[in-house]
């Protein structure tokens, strides 16, 4: 199991399962292999700026920046979002107490994002590390990973934004 942000990284991952299921001399066919997403499926004229996209998908952007202060995520930035990284790496450095500051900077960690954070909440990095486009992209996107070797895809709602299940249960007829 893993949570898919960007593509190429899902899409990585999911060969990861497989060479490692190989080392272990098993069938990589054998493992079920489950993503989880939180996203947002844009209407018309919607963009990833909207209140919605930014309350339905904030959380895992806000989680990607985590990971990349913990280095649980190791990766060349590219250049257009190394400032916002290093702005939120500024904002952690406040957290106290100085020797836990992961305590404050996981409050809320998938289920929402703190006022401090929102600001981090560019349409960039919503559309680029969330499942966040129109219906025909997120589609494109789930076969995707269907046709990487994913077995399930899972999209985790966000408390008071319920009402999306209907939207995307509409798009995963359609996949």
């Amino acid at each position: 199991m893993t949570f898919a942000s960007a593509m190429p990284r899902a899409l990585f991952e999911v060969g990861e399962m497989s060479t490692s299921r190989r080392a272990l001399s098993r069938d990589p066919v054998s493992l079920y292999r489950t993503v989880f997403a939180l996203g947002c499926i844009l209407g018309d004229g919607e963009s990833a700026a909207s209140p919605r996209a930014k309350a339905e998908a904030g959380p895992l952007a806000v989680v990607f920046l985590h990971g990349l202060i913990e280095r649980s995520l190791n990766l060349q930035l590219p250049p257009e979002i190394q400032p916002m990284f290093d702005a939120y790496r500024a904002q952690y450095l406040t957290y106290e107490p100085a020797d836990a500051r992961y305590l404050q900077m996981h409050k809320m960690h998938l289920l929402g994002v703190r006022p401090e954070e929102e600001k981090f909440l560019t349409p960039e990095l919503i559309s680029s590390m969330t499942f966040t486009a129109k219906a025909p992209e997120l589609r494109d996107r789930i076969r995707q990973l269907r046709d990487a070797g994913y077995d399930q895809f899972v999209i985790q709602l966000v408390h008071g934004h319920e009402g999306a299940l209907e939207g995307w249960a509409r798009l995963f007829e359609s996949v």
